[in-house]
């Protein structure tokens, strides 16, 4: 059998090198990103409502956080000092609003 010259043996190296490539660069989706990038509208549209969503999902889990250590604190420890300031601070409120 004949060894095959320098220049077909960097031939398949390369011919390799660019399957790996094109599969790993399949595997990243990288047309879905590259077709993205040529509609700027879209971009800008996916961009807003990702935003969206991760201000939505922050508040959402921010205030069921809140809420679960406010009803955990309430039951474990008796609070009047915020019943207290939460009075006056109505009484506040409702003293500076126009009659």
């Amino acid at each position: 059998m004949a060894e095959q010259p320098e220049s077909e043996k960097q031939a398949a190296a390369a011919s390799d090198d660019i399957s790996r490539l094109a599969a790993f660069a399949e595997r990243l989706r990288i047309n879905d990103y590259l077709e993205l990038l040529q509609r700027p509208r879209r971009l800008v549209w996916v961009g807003f409502l990702s935003g969206l969503g991760r201000g939505a999902g922050a508040a959402i889990g921010g205030l069921i956080v809140i809420v679960l250590l406010g009803l955990l604190l309430s039951h474990v420890v008796n609070m009047p000092m915020v019943g207290k300031y939460l009075a006056r601070l109505v009484h506040e409120v409702n003293r500076h609003l126009p009659r």
